[in-house]
């Protein structure tokens, strides 16, 4: 998604002026507390700096517009929250009434991570490295009667994943029929503080996310219509996974999935569909409201002092970004009680495919919920979920300080320039698809949240992936006249 290179020239130097200006205002004012607002833009400067540019244009979807995105939310945003006049629950928990000055410690970190990001990212120019996977796939067709076939079994088991899911969490019949629990975080409660997520079920449900957009890439390769019966299984297919995410009050993926539909459909036809446009823009916002209205009246959230309507507070008060509060928080915790993972934290996916129903003091996937219990000190043993993602450039330094920021960010860098080109060596559709689907999501997830949740999901998505296209196609025959 190439853009004039004047645009990001303007973003520049805007984020660049309002530095300067705000800094010294801020100085010459007495108003201390916005200079960490005012100092984002300068990190936003480096971030709009770090795009590789072609000629006169640049790629709108390179892995750094991941990490701004996150960036702009977790960081920007929320050091305006800090200082605005929004006093809520949440506000008080993200910031730990702490002073602002504290804030400026994460600032710096991050301005050393993306330093050494930039270092690696560019790094890599072009690469003339080939990936076999993409070249197999390519030479692939996929059957229109093996799709519909593969389809339905997938659709029939993912459903009763779902219903043995429903069984094991407890959802009465009630609770969805009057609203009262239809969406919230859920968890087994195994006892003596122990929680089962249930993993294997969600893997059973999630196998229609790839499932989605593989049928998507084959209604327009084929020009077969949306309101075809490949279209149909598109709609019940999206149904579910819908479904299943409003139980599990996820609001991001039915979004992202939707945002996702109209960025291929762009990229293959050259133009956005006007109803198709609004109707996902629409549909997107009606979810987000929505769904915050029903977690927001979970009996759990009541707990809360407060239930926040504010838009900047629903934006902000998620801690799923690249947070200046809560990387300032966690390695300002590490460095007073100099307390160091040692690499521990980054290999705890490999523990993953082992259910927590039959090893009960399997260490957590995430650290997000010992940060939550033993740095925020917000977690209730007895409830589940609770957990506060660190962030990655905090990961790293929970585990190796600063050398383990310097190093990580450098080999992060290098390894999403290297994705990149590697990817898209060749421009073709279902490339963008695994992309924008797989590697984008990863690299946003992943600098707000932690190391090895990510790598799970990775691994799962492009296994899954790669299956179904496999058992969905057939070589192409090459004719020799």
């Amino acid at each position: 998604m190439y853009i004039n290179n004047y645009y990001l020239i303007f973003f520049k130097y805007l984020s660049l002026i309002i530095f300067f200006s705000g800094f010294f205002s801020c100085l010459f004012f007495e108003k201390f507390d916005y200079i960490p607002f005012y100092s984002s833009f300068f990190l936003l400067f480096i971030l709009f700096n770090s795009y590789k540019k072609e000629k006169n244009k640049f790629d709108l979807l390179q892995p750094i517009t991941a990490i701004l995105i996150s960036f702009f939310i977790g960081t920007l945003l929320r050091s305006y929250f800090y200082v605005s006049d929004e006093v809520t629950a949440v506000k008080k928990i993200m910031l730990q009434l702490g002073d602002h000055d504290n804030m400026f410690v994460g600032l710096i970190y991050i301005f050393i991570a993306f330093l050494f990001f930039n270092f690696g990212y560019h790094s890599i120019k072009k690469t003339n490295l080939k990936f076999g996977f993409f070249n197999k796939i390519e030479n692939r067709l996929i059957v229109g009667n093996k799709l519909i076939l593969i389809s339905l079994f997938i659709i029939i088991c993912s459903c009763i994943f779902f219903y043995i899911y429903i069984l094991k969490m407890g959802i009465a019949y009630d609770d969805i029929s009057t609203l009262k629990n239809l969406s919230k975080k859920r968890a087994l409660n195994l006892g003596d503080g122990q929680f089962a997520s249930l993993s294997y079920l969600n893997f059973g449900v999630n196998i229609l996310q790839p499932l989605y957009y593989i049928i998507i890439y084959f209604l327009l390769t084929n020009k077969k219509s949306f309101f075809s019966l490949h279209g149909c299984l598109l709609l019940i297919t999206f149904s579910i996974l819908l479904s299943f995410n409003i139980i599990n009050s996820h609001r991001g993926t039915p979004i992202v999935m939707l945002l996702t539909t109209v960025f291929i459909i762009k990229y293959y036809t050259k133009k956005i569909p006007r109803f198709l446009f609004l109707f996902c823009i629409f549909f997107s916002t009606l979810l987000l409201i929505s769904m915050t209205y029903l977690r927001n009246n979970n009996e759990l959230i009541k707990k809360i002092d407060e239930v926040n309507k504010n838009p900047l507070t629903i934006v902000v008060g998620s801690l799923n970004f690249l947070g200046v509060t809560k990387t300032s928080y966690i390695i300002n915790h590490a460095k007073k009680n100099n307390e160091y993972l040692l690499g521990k934290s980054l290999f705890l996916w490999t523990v993953a495919p082992i259910p927590r129903e039959y090893w009960k003091n399997k260490p957590e996937i995430s650290i997000g919920k010992d940060i939550a219990k033993n740095i925020y000190k917000k977690r209730d043993d007895n409830i589940a979920g609770g957990g506060v993602p660190p962030g990655f450039i905090a990961e790293l330094y929970l585990n190796f300080g600063l050398v383990g920021i310097c190093t990580g960010m450098f080999i992060f860098g290098l390894m999403c320039s290297y994705s990149y080109h590697l990817i898209f060596q060749k421009k073709s559709l279902f490339r963008f698809i695994v992309y924008l689907t797989i590697f984008f999501p990863s690299i946003f997830y992943l600098i707000g949240g932690d190391l090895s949740r990510i790598i799970i999901k990775f691994i799962f998505l492009l296994i899954i992936f790669s299956m179904l296209l496999f058992l969905m196609s057939k070589k192409k025959q090459i004719l020799i006249k």
